[in-house]
């Protein structure tokens, strides 16, 4: 059944009380668990999927309800999608984690920075921000410099094992800290252990927190894209792509054919120096120098093609119309000669650390999510392609020209440590193949639309010194209609969420990132309990987490 077939649903049961609006479904607060619950088990084919909860403080915005809350759901079976939304006054609402285990982290988001309550919720505490901060920040009120709450005792959460038992009369539980990445990411997992086996898990997150969707009500849509470039490490590309994409629907700005080429190969070649980091990462925990240096070896190529080409890091190259900078012959030909050798390198990586006997003992079954599992905990990207599910936003909700090409969407088995290395590597395999194939079909044109809004002008003559003050003043340049957005990109780690709301101003009232970082690691403890602390190691990286965009 389509997003439409729910709705009509929706209506000939609960009435007057639920009303389809702009790419939502309303509801009242009374009837939002039984609209819920319809959806996760009444309808056919469910929405087993939650996507993403979103929270609005409307009090600048002068509105009968002052928050607005709305649940973002997939149906895994047709990929239909709905927001459900709800407002109210507070100070609380139904939790929904009894019909989505992944409800959680999202509801402790919500409940953290704008203090709305969940009825129902097992463990409803801060996540990102100390347990004795004492307000919400992304409430309108709160404002951005803060209120002093660094002057105060900053105490994090303290991670006490609930009820486990020792297996043996002789064991004995311990909590460690356990930080198996690079020291200095900001991650912390408080770990119950007996002995070397984990028996609870607990991921601590908040402590790289930077406040980027607070900070970005302060800032203008152009500085919002380099704001998105600053999710996380290895990641620029795609949140800038998304950022982009959202400001342009706002806009109903349609950009160039070119640029639109420009576009996928900038975020094949980000997608291709993300997986190579991942991989020389998998490799350093599981005890593979070799390999280690290979993937980094290669890496540094891709860096070398950026810097002889002039671009230098591969973030901000896109931008609002278009892409920043064209593409130059010897650029094209470059990436070409760089995909050409990567076949070759997947080899050395196979016969190197991942064909080898000894790792596919180790990792076969390690960690594994079935299919169900996935769509329970929302999960996306890699880790859910390993589980078998063939989905792909390139592929199935394309957006800038990624239509005009064919690939392959690799998937796994058993979505375990070693499926989710394989389809990493198949995908490395998929963006060489795209990359050439989008230098050699690069459509002739602009790079970029020719609209001063966009570009403003030159500083160095007196009209364009009009222009760009027209451009970059506050108060003047880019101003959307009042409305919302909300969009998803296929970002290397997973779906990464755009969700924008301009009130017609040139800042955005809300800006919401729904990153694969968040998703994933919550369902980390899930797929640790009863393991060593290696093979915790190995599913940590096996999920390729990025803690600045967990944290944001």
């Amino acid at each position: 059944m389509s997003g439409a077939g729910a709705v009509a649903q929706l209506s000939s049961i609960f009435g007057d009380r639920v009303e389809y609006g702009e790419g939502t479904v309303v509801v009242e607060i009374a009837v939002l668990a039984q609209v819920l619950s319809y959806l996760r088990r009444e309808v056919e084919p469910p929405y087993d999927v939650f996507v993403d909860l979103i929270a609005v403080d409307h009090l600048e915005l002068q509105r009968a309800e002052r928050f607005v809350v709305q649940y973002c759901l997939r149906s895994s079976q047709n990929g239909s999608f709905l927001r459900i939304e709800v407002s109210f006054n507070g100070p609380s609402l139904p939790s929904a984690t009894a019909l989505w285990s992944a409800a959680d982290w999202f509801e402790r988001e919500v409940y953290d920075l704008l203090g709305i309550g969940f009825d129902g919720h097992a463990d409803l505490r801060r996540i990102f921000l100390p347990l004795d901060f004492v307000d919400h920040p992304l409430r309108k009120d709160y404002p951005l410099a803060g209120i002093g709450e660094r002057e105060k005792s900053r105490v994090k959460s303290t991670f006490a094992p609930s009820a486990v038992e020792p297996y043996s009369e002789e064991g004995e539980i311990a909590v460690l800290d356990f930080v198996p990445l690079y020291a200095g990411q900001g991650l912390r997992l408080a770990l119950a252990v007996e002995g070397e086996h984990v028996r609870q898990a607990d991921p601590d997150p908040g402590y790289v927190h930077t406040g980027l969707e607070k900070l970005a009500e302060s800032l203008t849509y152009g500085q919002c894209v380099h704001l998105a470039g600053r999710l996380g490490e290895e990641s620029a590309l795609g949140g800038e792509l998304a950022m982009v994409l959202a400001i342009e629907r706002l806009l109903g700005m349609e950009v160039p054919a070119r640029a639109g080429y420009l576009r996928v190969i900038w975020s094949e070649l980000g997608r291709l120096s993300s997986h190579l980091a991942w991989l020389g990462e998998q490799a350093r925990l599981a005890g593979s120098p070799a390999a280690w240096h290979r993937a980094w070896a290669e890496r540094d190529k891709l860096k070398a093609l950026w810097d002889a080409a002039g671009k230098g890091e591969e973030g901000s190259l896109v931008c609002i119309g278009g892409a920043v900078v064209d593409m130059e012959p010897a650029f094209a030909a470059a990436a070409t000669e760089f995909c050409a050798g990567t076949a070759e390198f997947l080899d050395e990586i196979d016969q190197l650390f991942t064909g080898h006997p000894v790792w596919l003992r180790r990792v076969r079954g390690l960690g594994g999510l079935s299919v169900a599992e996935a769509f329970e905990w929302g999960v996306s990207g890699p880790v859910l392609r390993a589980a078998g599910i063939a989905r792909d936003l390139r592929r199935d909700e394309p957006y800038s020209q990624y239509e005009d090409f064919e690939f392959e969407v690799p998937v796994g088995e058993y979505g375990d440590v070693y499926d989710r290395c394989q389809v990493r590597l198949a995908e490395i395999a998929a963006s060489v193949r795209i990359v050439a194939e989008a230098c050699a079909g690069l459509p002739a044109g602009d790079h970029r639309l020719r609209d001063r809004r966009l570009m403003g002008g030159d500083v160095n003559t007196p009209e364009g010194l009009v222009h760009h003050f027209a451009t970059w003043m506050d108060g003047h340049g880019l101003q959307p209609l009042p409305g919302e957005v909300y969009l998803s990109v296929e970002a290397p780690r997973g779906e990464l969420g755009i969700y924008l709301v301009s009130d017609g101003t040139g800042r955005p009232y809300r800006l919401r990132f729904r990153t694969p970082s968040f998703v994933h690691l919550q369902c980390y403890p899930h797929l640790v309990c009863g393991l060593d602390l290696e093979e915790a190691a190995l599913v940590l990286g096996s999920l390729n987490i990025s803690v600045a965009e967990v944290d944001r």
